[in-house]
């Protein structure tokens, strides 16, 4: 019922996971695209998590994640959660982690599809951005920025961007900008930007 008022109200199709808690319903709800429901019960949770790299769950992804597989051997949920927290600690402990102990429980937790976080409305993006990269390429879709034509069409595209999405914020959520930030980096320079109150900005 309520992919289906998605689709009735705004036009276009949604995925959903149904299970226990936040991670398992988030990790099932990608498993069947598109416009699909899963229910994942409670006797096939371990089939769902066990075969899983380790940096599928929330928060173990990046130099944790790579911990965990390189260093632990822990390639999967099914290895991080027979391991157990002692072993998990000992690694975590070893490579200079911060609260290994408690680390090591709820990556164990996790791994065993056990979830305290939750479900919350998500929160407003601090800012609006709008960009794009360039190439050098002469006739490419993004080619080189190299006169002033080129430009202003970019500027003011990438600028009409930002007034649509300034002027949704306005309405759907009564937020109004106050400052402006323009960046620019080229290839092979440190990136340079400019930060100045949005009524100042011509």
């Amino acid at each position: 019922a309520a992919r289906a008022a998605v689709t009735a109200e705004l036009g276009f199709t949604c995925s959903a996971g149904v299970a226990a808690n936040k991670l398992l319903a988030k990790l099932c709800g990608g498993l069947h695209k598109p416009n699909q429901q899963t229910v994942l019960p409670p006797s096939a949770v371990h089939a769902l998590l066990d075969p899983l790299p380790v940096d599928r769950l929330r928060g173990f992804g990046a130099k944790l994640g790579k911990l965990l597989r390189e260093d632990g051997g822990f390639e999967t949920c099914a290895a991080l959660r027979r391991a157990g927290v002692p072993a998990v600690a000992r690694l975590l402990r070893d490579g200079g982690w911060n609260k290994p102990e408690e680390m090591a429980a709820e990556a164990v937790r996790m791994a065993g599809g056990r979830d305290d976080a939750e479900v919350g409305d998500r929160k407003l993006s601090k800012q609006v951005g709008s960009g794009k990269q360039f190439g050098g390429r002469r006739g490419a879709a993004r080619g080189p920025l190299d006169t002033r034509e080129v430009i202003a069409k970019w500027v003011s595209e990438l600028t009409g961007d930002i007034a649509d999405r300034l002027a949704a914020e306005e309405e759907e959520n009564d937020r109004v900008a106050t400052k402006i930030i323009v960046g620019l980096g080229l290839e092979g320079e440190p990136y340079r930007s400019k930060r100045m109150a949005l009524k100042g900005f011509s």
